[in-house]
């Protein structure tokens, strides 16, 4: 059995769309620079880093810089509205953390979320006592990969210790570049090449670390 295990957040455990969709665009009605945005574009989005996400989110914007504070705008207004009102967690993701907390697992989340989204999931879960360490892009300034090998090397793992489960080809590809073992979220918004290990729902994760 792995010793810890690590997770990425948006499309592995919870949906955050019909949270984030309506205060990304209260926003974007403000300074009428593109049209609202859609829950497939959203979607689409989802693992990207903050300056990739602006990037692609914005791309009438010709100023990178412009991109990403219009960007973190959007992203100060999904933190409020997630504190506020939380999302959807997939079913049975606090009953599939609570079992591998009580088999002695080391827990924590990894994403390339701003600084201040994983929080607001913890707060509003109160999932604090579940999830020993969290980092993000947005806190670090690092890849997704880099953050993975982070939160292992300051807690004291190896990464033959370790499985990263998240739903999307950019997650494989961080826990790649990390050296830790790789668990796709099927039921997420991503997809991956056939054949790397998978589970269908995160009652499944289980029987698989």
């Amino acid at each position: 059995m792995k010793k810890a295990i690590l997770f990425d957040l948006d499309g592995t455990l919870w949906d955050s769309g019909e949270t984030v969709l309506p205060a990304w665009n209260r926003v974007l009605a403000e300074v009428n620079v593109r049209p609202p945005v859609t829950m497939d574009e959203l979607n689409s989005f989802m693992g990207l880093g903050p300056q990739d996400l602006a990037d692609k989110f914005l791309p009438t914007l010709s100023d990178p810089a412009e991109r990403l504070a219009l960007f973190t705008r959007c992203f100060d207004a999904e933190v409020e509205a997630i504190r506020a009102e939380g999302a959807r967690l997939y079913e049975g993701v606090v009953e599939m953390l609570a079992a591998l907390k009580e088999r002695g697992c080391f827990l924590a989340v990894v994403s390339n979320c701003k600084d201040g989204y994983i929080q607001a999931f913890l707060d509003y879960y109160r999932l604090h006592e579940i999830f020993t360490d969290f980092e993000s892009a947005g806190a670090t300034g690092l890849t997704k990969g880099e953050n993975i090998a982070l939160v292992l090397s300051r807690n004291g793992f190896t990464t033959e210790e370790a499985l990263y489960v998240g739903d999307t080809a950019w997650d494989m590809e961080a826990s790649q570049k990390a050296g830790v073992d790789f668990l796709h979220a099927a039921y997420g918004f991503g997809s991956v090449p056939e054949g790397v290990p998978a589970v269908g729902c995160p009652c499944e994760i289980l029987a698989r670390v």
